[in-house]
């Protein structure tokens, strides 16, 4: 029997974190997304804005299944619950979200060192990048999950901040004509464009991984990041649309462009301040899905040093990027339509396959 004091020293233990906090670490991924987020050339700024909101509405949906089990097992968590039931299963399900974490990893990692040479080829190297990232995601991660989650409270709110600087600083460069409905068929175009809002939105995937780690309240926390996500994507994709124009498809990093691009009374210009937080947004990230594949790591191997884990998952991940980076192809690697699936099936059909299988237990159970 695992006591609390070996729980700790393998880092599995995790503390509880409260609502908000969970709320802080999403919502700090997702504006990773949106600080790197590059439109393609036929989006149109409107149907933009409309697909936003239904693909938040899906999400929400897809949702639904994972709040309905942690209200039914009292907080459980769910690959703990898959483990209690069937050893085979628990090491499925652990082995499928430590590969879209990997996953993640890989593309976070990746998009810091390919934007970071754009913006300042001459000052970081590509392995460099890599390397310094790496190492400081794995001392942030060995500090654990509640740590990392009281920091990211902070980081948010002052990345919050400096967004409202930033969108206020366009007072007369506004330009209300690029919102248009200038396409052929729209309901098509915001379906096509579903899939790839989606697909940025893994860090939904947290919310079924660390589950058990919430203290409570599983439905406000969804839906309340939810709501909050939408705001704040709403208000960076319209100022971006309605300020840089055409601009936005030809800038390789839009956002940066934006914050280069604003002036206000306090700063002149925002973009060394949008890239300290762009980076310690990624850092975040990275953290807090290293420490989910531990999680998993730890169904597969019990046994498993939390450290090594981190260590192994974080080797992996930069022995797979920096290749794809020196080879000038990371803009290539990109299937959104196969990442939205797998993401969705994940974050609703294993939860759903799991409630399903609780009920048909107590049925035998009965008889």
């Amino acid at each position: 029997m695992i006591t609390r004091t070996n729980n700790k020293k393998r880092g599995v233990f995790m503390k509880k974190i409260s609502s908000y906090q969970f709320i802080a670490l999403l919502l700090c991924c997702k504006l990773f997304n949106i600080m790197t987020y590059i439109p393609a050339k036929t989006d149109n700024g409107t149907l933009v804005l409309i697909t936003l909101v239904v693909t938040t509405i899906i999400e929400g949906v897809l949702l639904i299944p994972a709040i309905v089990f942690y209200n039914r097992h009292d907080g459980k968590g769910l690959l703990t619950f898959a483990s209690s039931k069937s050893r085979a299963l628990g090491l499925t399900l652990s082995l499928l979200f430590l590969l879209l974490c990997l996953w993640t990893i890989i593309q976070t990692l990746g998009d810091l060192t390919f934007f970071l040479q754009y913006c300042f080829s001459d000052t970081y190297s590509a392995w460099s990048v890599v390397i310094v990232t790496l190492a400081a995601t794995l001392y942030v991660s060995q500090t654990g999950l509640s740590a990392v989650a009281r920091a990211t409270s902070i980081i948010v709110i002052i990345t919050l901040l400096a967004l409202a600087f930033i969108f206020t600083g366009f007072k007369h460069h506004i330009d209300f004509y690029e919102l248009n409905l200038a396409v052929r068929n729209p309901a098509f175009e915001v379906l096509k464009s579903s899939p790839k809002f989606i697909a940025s939105s893994k860090e939904l995937a947290l919310f079924v991984i660390l589950l058990g780690a919430l203290k409570s309240k599983p439905a406000k926390t969804a839906f309340l990041y939810l709501g909050v996500k939408l705001f704040v994507s709403l208000i960076s994709a319209l100022t971006s649309i309605i300020v840089l124009g055409d601009f936005i498809y030809l800038s390789k990093l839009p956002f940066f462009t934006l914050s280069a691009y604003s002036q206000t009374t306090i700063v002149e210009h925002y973009e060394a301040i949008s890239m300290m937080l762009w980076t310690l947004c990624a850092l975040v990230k990275l953290s807090v899905f290293t420490i989910s594949a531990g999680h998993c790591i730890h169904h597969i191997f019990p046994k498993a040093h939390s450290v090594l884990s981190y260590g192994v998952i974080l080797v992996l991940a930069g022995s797979v990027t920096l290749p794809i980076i020196l080879d000038e192809r990371w803009e290539s690697i990109a299937a959104p339509n196969t990442e939205a699936i797998i993401t969705a099936t994940l974050i609703t059909f294993v939860p759903l396959c799991l409630l399903l299988f609780k009920r048909r237990q107590n049925v035998q159970e009965v008889m």
